[in-house]
């Protein structure tokens, strides 16, 4: 078998070969090719798709071509935390099942304690 073929059997079926992860990801951006690249992909979904925008104001320099985050992840079976840096907003989550928390300084603290079937994408 090719390489290739050798890393798609083994990313197939992965996340029934592990139970705990802990791991740091490095993310790199360039502004203008990933908004082109989201509204492309938004145009291309079949179902309704939708964007949230963020303005800031009162800041006179121009916004970087390009940022750079840091996403550390722990994983535990159902359990998961997420912690993000560099990004506009950093923020933490945590998750135990269907059950979140997350907290950034723009939403605060935010929990779906009283509505388990709201999702939030910590850990995915």
């Amino acid at each position: 078998m090719s390489d290739l073929g050798d890393l798609l059997e083994l990313l197939h079926g992965a996340s029934e070969r592990w139970r705990t992860v802990r791991t740091t990801i490095w993310s790199w951006r360039h502004h203008g090719r990933h908004m082109a690249a989201w509204h492309a992909w938004q145009q291309n979904a079949g179902g309704s798709v939708t964007t949230f925008g963020i303005a800031a104001s009162g800041n006179d320099e121009p916004e970087p071509e390009t940022s750079q985050s840091q996403t550390k992840l722990w994983i535990d079976g159902e359990r998961v935390r997420e912690e993000h840096e560099g990004d506009l907003f950093p923020r933490h989550g945590v998750r135990a099942g269907e059950l979140w928390w997350s907290y950034d300084e723009h939403n605060g603290a935010m929990l779906n304690e009283e509505a388990p079937e709201v999702g939030s994408g910590i850990g995915e």
